[in-house]
C-alpha cells in the first residue's frame, strides 16, 4: 500500500487508512487524518526535516514517519495544478 509520504508536490491523495499499531494513531486522528479526506503535499522536507501538507484548507507538518503511518486510496493531480 502507499503511504503519504510518497506523494509528490502537485499531487492529492485519499487518505485510505491510519497504521494502527502505530503510536502516532491517535495524534494522527486527532489532527484531522482521517479516511476519505484528501491532501496535498506542498513542501517535501529538505534533508529529512517535515513536509508540508494541506488538508481541509490548513497546512500540517509531518515528519516521514508520521507520514508514513497514512495509506492512500489513490494519488490524483491536485485541482490547484
Amino acid at each position: 500500500m502507499k503511504t503519504l509520504h510518497k506523494i509528490k508536490r502537485g499531487e492529492e491523495a485519499i487518505i485510505r487508512e491510519i497504521k494502527q499499531d502505530s503510536n502516532l494513531a491517535n495524534s494522527l486522528l486527532e489532527q484531522g487524518f482521517v479516511p476519505g479526506t484528501k491532501v496535498s503535499l506542498l513542501i517535501h522536507g529538505f534533508l529529512g526535516g517535515p513536509s508540508a501538507y494541506l488538508m481541509r484548507g490548513s497546512k500540517i507538518a509531518l515528519r516521514k514517519e508520521e507520514a508514513e503511518a497514512i495509506f492512500i486510496w489513490k494519488i490524483l493531480l491536485s485541482s490547484s495544478s
